[in-house]
Formats: C-alpha cells, structure tokens, sequence
C-alpha cells in the first residue's frame, strides 16, 4: 500500500509537471508570464495543493520558472523553448513510473563509468577538490534540516567526481539525469534524516574517494551501486 501511495503521488507532480510544460512549450505560457496560484493549479488539474508546489519546485530546479517572494511564480525570464535541453524535456515529457528503473539503471552507467575515469586521470588537487567537497557534504549532514540543501551538496560531490573523468558528454548527462530525478532524491533524503540514517550518505561517499584516491577502477562496479541510497527510493 505505501508503494502505491508513493507511485500516485509521483504520477500526480509528473502529471502537473508535464501539464506545465507542455503549456510553455506550447507558448501558452510566455516569458515572464506569472502562473496561476496555487490554488487554481490545484483545481485546474484535479490534484492537493502539495502536489502541486513538488511540481512547481522541481520546475525551479529546472529553471524553467522562478519564484518571485510575495509576488508569485513566473515563467523564467528569457526563457525559450529553442534553449530547452531536448534530451531533459523529452524525457519529462514521456516521463512514466515504468522508466524510473531505467533512470536508475542510467545513472548506475554514468556514475561507475565517471568514477573509473576519475580513478584513472585523477590529479592531487581535483582530489584535493573533491576532499573540499565531501567535507562540505559531511557538515550538511550534520547541521542541515532541509534535505534540498543535502541533495545539492550530494550534487556537488558527484559533479566533482564527473570534472575529474575529463569527459564533458557524461558530465553533461548526468546533470540532465539529476534534473530529472531531483524531487524524488530530495523525498528521500527526507526520509532518511527523519530515521537518523543520512550520515550513511557521508560514508558511502567515503568509500568513493577512496577508491578514486588509490586509482582502484577495477572495484568501481561493485561499490556505485550500493551508494544509491536515494535512487532506492524512486
């Protein structure tokens, strides 16, 4: 029953997320255009209030509108469907349950394939880098009670491990695939600092710099893929 609950309301923010989208693709929505409220939203698509503010976060994330502090949402300025990424849209719009294994599955094939670049070429001070970037997540851990802020700073850690492969296509892919899959990351690492399990996050991010430090590619395959602790929840 809790995974049907969590797969309707990932079908109902993808639903207003695609709705959305379509509506600025298809210039129903311009530049600077201010959105409907909140609560218009939820009526015009048949879903809660909460429903639709994930759908309008993830579309900030996007940076397809901004929130403008007591004045509303709006579509972002300068905003064109021409500059859209057509792999990231193209995926939004075609998005389903069915293909969350196969998001997973992509980001197991970037992240092993990034992680043994960056084993192989890696110098002292990218790993210095990434050092920099794995205390910074530690800390957030530790202090921060907005699971947004870990999902970024998880972001940054493994953004880091992309650089260093030296390979700009996977690095652009995966700041696609990490679009994608942000507000569902974002739920879960909700869910672990509820349960007290985000340092968990920290360690296996230990493990990663270790391997990359001793240039151990070899061992990339069979560790990535334990270190997935929000995609398990997707």
């Amino acid at each position: 029953m809790d995974e049907l609950k969590k797969l309707n309301k990932r079908s109902t923010v993808q639903f207003v997320i695609d709705g959305l989208t379509e509506q600025i693709l298809e210039g129903k929505l311009r530049p600077g255009d201010q959105l409907p409220p909140e609560l218009a939203l939820a009526e015009e698509f048949d879903v809660s209030r909460g429903t639709v503010r994930e759908a309008i976060k993830t579309l900030v994330y996007l940076g397809a509108v901004t929130i403008q502090r007591g004045n509303g949402t709006f579509v972002s300025s300068g905003f064109s469907p021409q500059l859209l990424n057509p792999m990231l849209y193209g995926i939004i719009l075609g998005h389903t349950a069915a293909s969350n294994q196969e998001l997973r599955e992509l980001r197991e094939i970037l992240e092993v394939g990034a992680t043994q670049l960056a084993a192989r070429h890696r110098t002292e001070e990218e790993l210095e880098e990434l050092d920099r970037a794995q205390e910074n997540f530690r800390r957030i851990c530790r202090t921060s009670r907005d699971a947004e802020e870990v999902i970024l700073a998880d972001n940054a850690f493994h953004e880091v491990i992309m650089r260093m492969g030296h390979n700009s296509l996977a690095a652009e892919m995966n700041k696609v695939l990490l679009r994608l899959i942000h507000a569902w990351r974002v739920e879960s690492a909700a869910v672990y600092m509820q349960d007290g399990r985000i340092l968990e996050a920290a360690e296996y991010h230990d493990q990663i710099r270790d391997l990359i430090a001793r240039q151990d590619a070899a061992a990339a395959p069979a560790l990535i893929p334990q270190t997935f602790m929000w995609e398990d929840e997707i």
